[in-house]
């Protein structure tokens, strides 16, 4: 894939994997907009954090001693700007659904062959990338993936304790109590991780291959622990 993308689409998808969670607050969209949260207010509840992420990382770069992006020329520079930006916003989860879509539909209409893609089908297939790079934690190897899932549900869980003391609905997954990681895991990487990864070996095999080396090991390990009746991780 790499051979196929032009130098400012290179920069543009490392600076958006650069920057992509930039001061995460820890808590969800719905978190933020549920509790009424400035940065909610201020990014009328479409894509909070993201948008967070997004105005952040991109006052940072225009600070004297961070602004190498002013060496680009001014097309150039908007270019990027605009590609990551939609990169960024492409890992709102609530995106998923519409992005396999237009990957699907992109792949359907102009093949695997990115030199034949117009520049909204390239953006979806950079957004893919980055989609399945945030959510790969769960296809790293065994035992880091292990980690990636107690740290993520710890998040899950803390937030759950906030939306109990706000008196808000808990919101899935974050019920410490009644928590079942095993079972939890093994439904992300069927329904989210999988669909995305596939499409994702359609436009680049050898990131897509090499990303998936790990699926079937990770899954059989969860699915193991949901025989056992095992729903925590020590």
């Amino acid at each position: 894939m790499k051979e196929q993308l032009t130098p400012l689409e290179l920069l543009s998808v490392v600076l958006a994997a650069i920057i992509h969670d930039v001061g995460h607050p820890g808590v969800t969209n719905d978190f933020l907009i549920n509790t009424q949260h400035e940065l909610a207010i201020t990014y009328n509840d479409n894509s909070v954090n993201e948008n967070y992420h997004l105005a952040s990382a991109f006052k940072l770069l225009l600070l004297p001693q961070n602004s190498w992006l002013e060496h680009l020329s001014k097309d150039d520079y908007a270019f990027v700007r605009s590609l990551v930006v939609d990169i960024v916003l492409a890992t709102d989860m609530k995106a998923h659904h519409q992005l396999i879509n237009d990957l699907t539909a992109d792949l359907s209409l102009f093949g695997q062959d990115l030199s034949n893609w117009n520049a909204v089908a390239r953006t979806h297939a950079l957004s893919m990338l980055m989609h399945c790079a945030d959510i790969g934690n769960c296809l790293k190897p065994l035992l880091l993936s292990i980690e990636w899932a107690k740290r993520v549900n710890e998040e899950f869980w803390e937030q759950g304790e906030k939306e109990r003391a706000l008196g808000l609905p808990l919101s899935p997954l974050n019920d410490r109590k009644n928590a079942n990681i095993p079972r939890s895991q093994k439904v992300f990487l069927e329904l989210f991780v999988r669909p995305c990864y596939e499409l994702l070996g359609r436009v680049a095999p050898v990131s897509g291959q090499a990303a998936m080396k790990h699926f079937e090991h990770n899954m059989q390990y969860w699915d193991d622990l949901v025989k056992k009746g095992v729903t925590v991780l020590k």
